[in-house]
């Protein structure tokens, strides 16, 4: 079994985004809680784990956390701070 690892990401709650081809073409959509930023901070063991967390490029941005299994496999844990 690979072993998970963690990963912040800053996301912004609302982006509106103009779609330029496709079905939905022409249309501007709103997306929420689009990641801006993804970084890896190491891999867990099971044990204790504690990482500075870095500060959010753009004010406004909330930090989340992941859990997940290494190589993008499935996600154990999630949160927002």
């Amino acid at each position: 079994m690979s072993r998970p690892s963690g990963a912040p990401m800053s996301t912004g709650a609302l982006c509106q985004m103009p779609i330029r081809t496709g079905e939905n073409g022409g249309r501007t959509l709103l997306h929420r809680h689009i990641v801006r930023q993804l970084v890896k901070l190491g891999s867990w063991n099971g044990a204790g784990f504690a990482a500075h967390l870095p500060i959010a490029r753009e004010s406004g941005l909330k930090t989340a956390v992941i859990v997940q299994m290494r190589n993008g496999g499935r996600i154990i844990s999630a949160a927002v701070l």
